[in-house]
């Protein structure tokens, strides 16, 4: 599925993620609950004019082609603020547009990340402004 609004557009597969909108510069698509693990991998796009500044430990840190836009990629693990015990591990992409940016962050725990990279980069690599 296609999803497309608010100035961009990306693919995902309807049957693994939910979209749930959250304001006018945020849309967040969430995987369903897995049972007993208590934590959503989820996707969130956010427009903004800077890029935030967060403690965590990088693991990865270049570029990358997003649509014919030179995006910066990182890739980094915290703890997970609220979950005792949880570590996260991210991946964001942020792409210019204008004086402003979309940051996709992909987020799953340490454990789990491997096994949703690939739905992730199938939806980063979908990643379209304008359209």
């Amino acid at each position: 599925m296609r999803y497309n609004g608010k100035g961009f557009s990306f693919n995902y597969d309807k049957s693994i993620w939910e979209e749930i909108p959250v304001d006018d510069d945020i849309v967040l698509a969430m995987l369903r609950t897995r049972m007993g693990t208590g934590f959503r991998e989820n996707i969130n796009v956010v427009k903004t004019d800077g890029l935030q500044d967060l403690k965590y430990h990088l693991l990865y840190q270049g570029t990358r082609d997003i649509s014919g836009r030179a995006a910066r990629e990182i890739v980094f693990r915290h703890r997970h603020p609220v979950m005792k015990g949880v570590t996260v591990k991210k991946k964001q992409v942020c792409i210019p547009d204008n004086g402003a940016w979309y940051a996709i962050t992909c987020t799953a725990t340490e454990g789990t990340y491997d096994e949703f990279s690939g739905e992730f980069e199938s939806i980063i690599d979908s990643f379209s402004i304008g359209e």
